[in-house]
Parts: structure tokens; C-alpha cells; sequence
């Protein structure tokens, strides 16, 4: 009887265990970068409120995570030297995998998501990473950042050092600069919200346009540097000159004096003399 009793409380414990949670892979380097579907219990789906399948363009997609910016005082503060989340590597491998994501996605699934920046400065690394889940509500995407642009020290290029790094990774506290179309959640303080609505594309266009006439003012700023510059080693050259030209015209004066000397001792012929005068004053 007892035999029978534990097998059924065994029995009723297997469920359980055999519950975990579903993990779909939908692109990874298995390592640090990846993208992957990872189902949420039904607590979560209801604070949540997830509504998924969604489709999304990439256009878009790239849009919203170029405008996604660091606030300014980390860069005043110089632990970062650009505002920007996404690099161009990291942008080009996560908007095709999230609207893969979104549009596979069920309503009890979020998106996790992962890319290490790799920043090599000379023999120096800065490596950065940033790690999170998304998830769609409605017309919003909410990204949550468990790491925003964390520093990751140590050989990431070694195999089977992915656990550790992260887990030594350190990042920033959240503090992003919310562009237009941008929020933050209104019960996570370090959750972004993005309405899914907002014209990004026309946002990035006219950056990008912006970015020309800066371009063409460093351009001009340049220019004028290396002009006053060139001015600079042009008076120099020529202070240079002047000099020299001083400290011959006194050498040649001293030598002919000497020669004088020699002429007047009765040391050299008025022959000698002569001679010697000419190739002295071929100096000048």
C-alpha cells in the first residue's frame, strides 16, 4: 500500500517537472548573440498583456532601434563615448530576427534577446553587451534591458566563458534618452516603450540628413585647422630661414676678419689673400 501511495505522489510530481519552459532558437551564434522565443507562465501573460503574432517591416524595425539613445550624461561623464544602444552590427543581426520573432510568436511567449559589441582599442578591449527581453502589447513594443550596454571583460573569444562574462558583466543603470515615439513603462522603470505607430523611418531620414551639414561643418572646421596650420609652419619655415641666413652673414663676417688678420700678420701672400677672400664671400 505504502509502495502504491508513493508512486502515485511521484506520479503527480512528473508533471511538473516535465512542465519547463518551451525555448525556440530563431537565429543564434551560440555564444553571446542570439534571438529566441521563451514561453512566460500565466501570471506574466497577464501582467503583460501580451498580443502576439505580430508583423512587423524591418525598415521599421532598424528605425526604432537606431533612435534608441543613451542619455547624454554618460558621455559627459565619459563611462561611454557614444549614445548610441545598438551599433550598426548589432542593428543588421536583430531587426530581421525580431520580426521573425514577432510574426512566430504566441501570446505567451516574450523575446529574448541577446548581442555582444566586440570594440577592440588597440590591445585593449571594450566589449559591450546588451541583453533583454520584448514583448508586444497591442500597438506598443516593450523592451526590458536586464543589461544595457554592460562592459564585458575577459576573453569573450574563448569558448565556454559566456556564463561567466555575463555574469560579471556590469551595466548601466537604465537612463535612456527618450526620442519621439519613446516612453518609459509606466510600472517598470527600466522598461522602453515604443509605439509601434510612430513614423521612426522619417525620424532616422532626417537625422541622417542632419548628419551631411555637420559632416560639411567638421569638414570646413578641418580645412581651416590644417590652413592655419600650414600658416603656422609657413612663418616658422621662414623665421627659420631668416636665422640662419643672420648666423651665416655673421660667419662669413667673422672668417673674412680672420683672414684680415692673417694678411696684416704677414701669414699669407696678397695672393693667398685674394683667393681666399673670393670662396669665403660665395658663402653669401
Amino acid at each position: 500500500m505504502k509502495k502504491v501511495l508513493m508512486l502515485v505522489l511521484i506520479a503527480g510530481l512528473v508533471p511538473s517537472f516535465a512542465a519547463a519552459k518551451k525555448t525556440t532558437y530563431i537565429v543564434t551564434n551560440h555564444r553571446f548573440n542570439y534571438v529566441k522565443l521563451v514561453e512566460v507562465n500565466k501570471k506574466e501573460i497577464s501582467q503583460l498583456g501580451i498580443t502576439q503574432p505580430r508583423e512587423l517591416d524591418e525598415a521599421r524595425m532598424r528605425a526604432i532601434f537606431s533612435t534608441i539613445k543613451m542619455s547624454r550624461r554618460h558621455v559627459l561623464n565619459k563611462e561611454v563615448d557614444t549614445q548610441e544602444v545598438f551599433n550598426e552590427s548589432s542593428i543588421n543581426y536583430l531587426s530581421p530576427a525580431f520580426v521573425k520573432a514577432f510574426r512566430e510568436a504566441k501570446d505567451n511567449e516574450k523575446v529574448i534577446f541577446s548581442y555582444l559589441m566586440k570594440n577592440p582599442i588597440f590591445i585593449l578591449r571594450d566589449d559591450r553587451l546588451n541583453l533583454g527581453a520584448a514583448w508586444i502589447h497591442n500597438d506598443e513594443l516593450h523592451i526590458k534591458f536586464d543589461k544595457l550596454y554592460a562592459k564585458v571583460t575577459g576573453d569573450t573569444d574563448a569558448k565556454g566563458s559566456e556564463a561567466k562574462a555575463i555574469a560579471r558583466s556590469r551595466g548601466l543603470r537604465i537612463d535612456l534618452e527618450f526620442a519621439p515615439g519613446q516612453q518609459m513603462g509606466e510600472k517598470d522603470t527600466e522598461e522602453l516603450v515604443v509605439d509601434l505607430n510612430h513614423n521612426f523611418e522619417g525620424d532616422a531620414a532626417a537625422v541622417a540628413a542632419a548628419k551631411p551639414e555637420e559632416t560639411q561643418k567638421e569638414t570646413k572646421s578641418k580645412k581651416k585647422g590644417k590652413k592655419d596650420v600650414a600658416k603656422a609652419d609657413e612663418a616658422q619655415a621662414a623665421d627659420a630661414a631668416a636665422a640662419g641666413a643672420t648666423a651665416q652673414a655673421d660667419d662669413v663676417k667673422t672668417r673674412l676678419e680672420k683672414l684680415d688678420q692673417l694678411k696684416k700678420d704677414k701669414l699669407i701672400t696678397n695672393k693667398e689673400y685674394q683667393e681666399k677672400k673670393k670662396e669665403i664671400l660665395k658663402d653669401l
